[in-house]
């Protein structure tokens, strides 16, 4: 379950960060204002990008060194918060009324990622080796 639960993970980061790159195109097509498309000052296909990039970093590195559980809890966090942020950045495209192609990609991306992190932890092996 452990390398499966990685591997889905890995191939849904470089997915996710060729999505998230095109997300940028996208959505300034889609935006009313500029300023809708910017969390903190940051850009948020930057956010994205990077947090797909940190998400296939971590679980690559967590596949290759099977007894390296850092990369792993890191992971995790990160695809936590990530489901975080998803609830956000839907209730923002709601609230300015832009929703493009690109950006429900990554969301349903993100909503993936959870819904596998939370089928691994409830599993019977939880974060043990298999």
């Amino acid at each position: 379950m452990r390398k499966e639960y990685f591997a889905w993970t890995v191939l849904i980061g470089v997915v996710g960060f060729i999505t998230a790159l095109f997300a940028d195109a996208c959505s300034m097509i889609h935006a009313k204002q500029s300023v809708d498309t910017i969390f903190l000052g940051v850009p948020m296909f930057l956010i994205g990008v990077l947090g797909y990039a940190l998400i296939f970093v971590t679980a690559y590195v967590t596949l290759i060194m099977e007894s390296s559980k850092f990369f792993a809890v890191v992971n995790h966090g990160l695809v936590v918060f990530t489901g975080l942020f998803t609830i956000f950045l839907i209730w923002k495209a709601v609230h300015v009324e832009m929703l493009c192609p690109a950006c429900i990609i990554c969301w349903i991306l993100n909503i993936i990622l959870v819904v596998r992190l939370a089928g691994f932890i409830t599993d019977q092996e939880g974060l043990h080796i298999s």
